[in-house]
């Protein structure tokens, strides 16, 4: 009787194991691939390279939305990246009264300090010195980018290496003084601004200053993660300055941050 018991069973356990191999696997829940490739972007996994659809020679809207949205991921990046950083301003005198001696007085005290390099590796979106990533990327006091249309003169975006060249350029700006933070550069930029007792022996009487066309590049890899951001910011001031003497200043000081991602 355990005999005929046993060979019942085994017949049953085979007929259950080959309806089991028969049987088509599931479609994968599309709820859980889309959170994988939200997750890829932040780079915890391997991005599925067909998630990433970039709008080569799409509309300045859809180039915008591609810009914040990788823009953003790099600055939540939470994998582990060595990021080289060059950045500095470079200024140059438009004009200025007063001839060769003035402006040999007035040259030096611009802003001229470009390259200066820092480096960093980051991990879980931070540094061990504490820096986090949004802190080093640009327009530092943001942790994601939410640049509108309007404030977008220009948008390109071409194919390069495999992955996507992605560039935005700003539309020009005009305010007053040196502290003027312009509203549409500060949505992915840092304002340039300059200190007036920086000018002594100068004494600053009032400033135009023109925003002319800030651009943000950045080359995106396969993956969804950085290879390079590129920023300049070239930013014109028109001043009237006095040193016994009034003086007129045309000069503009350009902005650049350029940066390097390795991923470990």
């Amino acid at each position: 009787m355990k005999k005929i018991f046993a060979t019942v069973i085994a017949l049953l356990m085979i007929f259950t194991f080959t309806a089991c191999k028969d049987k088509a696997p599931e479609t994968p829940d599309k709820d859980i691939t889309a959170a994988v490739d939200s997750v890829d972007v932040e780079g915890k996994t391997e991005t599925d390279e067909s998630a990433i659809n970039a709008p080569v020679n799409g509309s300045k809207a859809e180039i915008v939305s591609f810009f914040n949205k990788y823009a953003t991921a790099m600055k939540n990046y939470t994998g582990k990246v060595f990021v080289q950083k060059v950045q500095g301003t470079i200024s140059k005198i438009n004009s200025i009264t007063g001839g060769n001696a003035i402006s040999g007085s007035f040259q030096p005290l611009l802003p001229n300090d470009f390259p200066q390099t820092d480096t960093k590796t980051f991990e879980d979106g931070k540094a061990v010195d504490g820096t986090t990533i949004a802190k080093f990327l640009p327009a530092d006091d943001l942790t994601k980018y939410n640049v509108p249309v309007d404030s977008v003169k220009s948008a390109t975006c071409t194919n390069q290496d495999g992955g996507w060249k992605v560039s935005i350029t700003l539309v020009p700006e005009t305010g007053t003084g040196f502290q003027y933070v312009p509203t549409h550069h500060s949505t992915c930029l840092d304002a340039l601004t300059l200190a007036e007792e920086s000018l002594s022996p100068f004494e600053l009487l009032s400033a135009n200053v023109n925003y002319q066309s800030g651009t943000y590049t950045f080359v995106l890899n396969s993956d969804g993660t950085l290879a390079s951001i590129n920023v300049i910011e070239p930013v014109n001031y028109v001043c009237k300055l006095e040193m016994s003497v009034s003086v007129d200043a045309d000069f503009t000081c350009t902005w650049k941050q350029e940066y390097r991602f390795t991923y470990l």
